[in-house]
């Protein structure tokens, strides 16, 4: 599967080149250009198989393409979300810690989407500190049901 590849590289650079056959160009242009000041986050999450590796390397990918800087936040806690009913994730909340910029903007990136229970978590923790999230980006989206 080319999402464990990737995770498990170890050349990043190799990592970002692979993200540009997932990626659509425009789109990353679109939010550079709407957002040329902002920050871009990468979803770092803890698993039960270690650390998802993938968001950094979107991020990274993204960054390279727009030259937008990547903060480091970091989940925290385990919530066990990979292969979880919705219920599950509704009461399993992601937390996260690292450097937030009060009046900065923040776009949100993840591998995947599921019901979104991530991104508002780390939104959350980027509006306590008065950062302003303006866009999530994710490579895939999962429906559950």
């Amino acid at each position: 599967m080319l999402a464990l590849d990737l995770a498990d590289a170890a050349n990043e650079e190799a990592d970002a080149k692979e993200f540009l056959v997932l990626t659509k160009p425009n789109i990353i242009k679109q939010l550079a250009e709407a957002y040329p000041n902002a920050i871009l986050t990468a979803v770092l999450a803890v698993e039960n198989i270690g650390n998802n590796k993938i968001p950094l390397a979107y991020a990274t990918q993204i960054s390279n393409e727009t030259f937008l800087p990547v903060a480091e936040i970091y989940q925290t806690n385990l919530t066990e979300h990979n292969g979880a009913n919705a219920i599950h994730s509704m009461f399993s909340v992601s937390e996260f810690t690292g450097e937030r910029i009060a009046g900065k903007e923040y776009i949100l990136v993840d591998d995947v989407t599921t019901s979104g229970d991530t991104f508002k978590a780390i939104s959350e923790y980027i509006q306590s500190n008065d950062g302003l999230e303006v866009a999530a980006k994710s490579l895939c989206t999962h429906r559950q049901g």
